[in-house]
């Protein structure tokens, strides 16, 4: 309510000093001859006529303002030239995660690694390969109140979603001011898709032996558990698309499991490429059906939607994610702690497996 108070009083004093600027009571400037007034005719033609070739009361549409990253350049490229999927000749990881892989605690790298990972290439990356270390941090001033995202659950925003569970989504969007077209999304969990010659169907690969940070292998299940029972399910309130998104003129999309890495759309009209942004970041990111299932109220009679949507209270960890950072530690009101996801499926073009780095602080207040 302040911030539109100081907003309003701001426009207030602009149309005060407008009108001063405009309509002054400084002294009255000569009287010169009036002009000759146009004919009544004329008068109305002039009124009725378009500025140039825009409609009648429209303004030029401005160009956009140059994109402004940290001081980089944005070079938009294909998107095959900045991610592709690919097995390596090898792989590395930071010394304190190979010391657990010795201790065993951990599988080899290569074993936490699906069978062709996300490879970020040196081609579109603006400062080269990177190096592992350090710590982010940064601050949130939204309460956390748990894990299950997919039911409406905020975990805290400011990066922390961005973090854990935007990457757990069919398709990326938001990388798209880095390509060279506007339409095909960024591969996301889906890695490669192609449409049907009648446009109706959008059969789509995923990628093969990821898997979730506790080591639970991730497949198709994950996402028909996600469709059929958060985004349809009309007891869920959740974040992003809900099923009245997918239908068209009363006819809903449906999707199947063809296999374990393999899901397909059927659309009720013909080749709706708008619904790529549908299935990404935040609309579809994927729960963990190991986790959920079990916990919901379609297969389980002994809880309610209440008890699900908060099943995964802060304290529950460490936080499962296909996401770069898990949570392992959460102070209320004082901090999250977030730490790499030894399973984490993208690598860089060297065989680094990512992030490089080792974990993020959120420091908990108010705004």
């Amino acid at each position: 309510m302040l911030r539109w108070r100081v907003v309003r009083y701001v426009w207030v004093a602009v149309m005060v000093i407008l009108l001063a600027a405009c309509g002054g009571t400084g002294p009255e400037a000569p009287a010169e001859a009036p002009a000759e007034a146009p004919a009544a005719e004329e008068q109305a033609a002039e009124a009725a006529a378009p500025a140039g070739d825009l409609p009648l009361g429209a303004a030029p549409y401005p160009e956009p303002p140059e994109l402004d990253l940290g001081g980089v350049e944005v070079e938009r490229l294909p998107i095959d030239q900045i991610v592709t999927y690919k097995a390596l000749p090898e792989y590395h990881e930071p010394e304190w995660v190979t010391e657990l892989v010795e201790q065993g605690l951990l599988p080899p790298v290569e074993e936490r690694l699906p069978k062709e990972p996300q490879v970020f290439l040196e081609s579109g990356m603006a400062t080269g390969i990177g190096v592992y270390g350090d710590v982010w941090r940064d601050f949130s001033a939204c309460p956390t109140a748990g894990w299950n995202n997919g039911a409406g659950v905020t975990s805290g925003w400011f990066g922390i979603e961005a973090m854990s569970w935007w990457d757990q989504a069919l398709v990326q969007t938001g990388p798209l001011y880095r390509a060279d077209q506007d339409v095909e999304p960024f591969p996301q969990l889906a890695k490669s898709w192609e449409w049907s010659e009648d446009g109706t169907q959008l059969t789509m690969h995923l990628i093969e032996g990821a898997k979730w940070s506790d080591g639970h292998p991730f497949t198709a299940d994950d996402v028909i558990f996600t469709w059929e029972d958060l985004i349809w399910d009309p007891n869920i309130v959740r974040f992003g698309a809900k099923g009245d998104t997918w239908t068209f003129d009363g006819q809903p999309t449906t999707l199947e499991k063809l296999d374990d890495y393999t899901i397909r759309f059927t659309f009720p009209v013909e080749k709706p490429v708008q619904m790529y942004y549908y299935m990404d970041e935040g609309d579809f990111s994927l729960s963990p059906a190991h986790i959920l299932k079990p916990l919901h109220p379609r297969y389980n009679s002994n809880t309610d939607y209440k008890a699900f949507a908060d099943a995964l209270p802060p304290d529950h960890l460490p936080q499962v994610t296909m996401g770069p950072w898990a949570a392992v530690e959460y102070r209320t009101d004082e901090l999250v702690i977030m730490r790499r996801n030894p399973y984490y499926w993208k690598v860089d073009e060297a065989g680094n497996q990512l992030p490089y780095i080792d974990e993020a602080v959120f420091q908990k207040g108010a705004s």
